[in-house]
């Protein structure tokens, strides 16, 4: 997700600090949510659990929650599980003149 273009699009926007199930993720409104996201963590792509850093696992899924729609122009890409949903996504995505770019990846989790 392209997140400076969603927060420029004005679309509600809910960001947890860590994965939204556990007792301690907060919710802030907004883009005061997005301040409490670990994003070294993220981009380091350190997803283990480690006793040097406990609750890293717990904070590396933050999330960011979009009432009702995400604009296609806020998406980076969409990402398939296989060549037969990437064509079929592709497709549609062409009748629809819309630019986002489709691509087939079973192991895919973060870009």
């Amino acid at each position: 997700m392209k997140v400076a273009t969603l927060v420029a699009s004005r679309r509600p926007l809910l960001v947890t600090d860590s994965h939204a199930y556990l007792h301690t993720a907060i919710f802030p409104r907004g883009t005061a949510g997005l301040a409490r996201v670990d994003w070294k963590l993220l981009q380091a792509r350190d997803f283990n659990h480690s006793n040097d850093a406990p609750g890293r696992f717990d904070r590396y899924p933050a999330e960011a929650l979009v009432h009702r729609h995400v604009p296609v122009d806020c998406l980076a890409g969409i990402v398939t599980h296989d060549e037969a949903q990437r064509g079929r996504i592709e497709d549609e995505l062409h009748r629809r003149r819309l630019l986002v770019k489709p691509v087939a990846d079973a192991g895919f989790q973060f870009p």
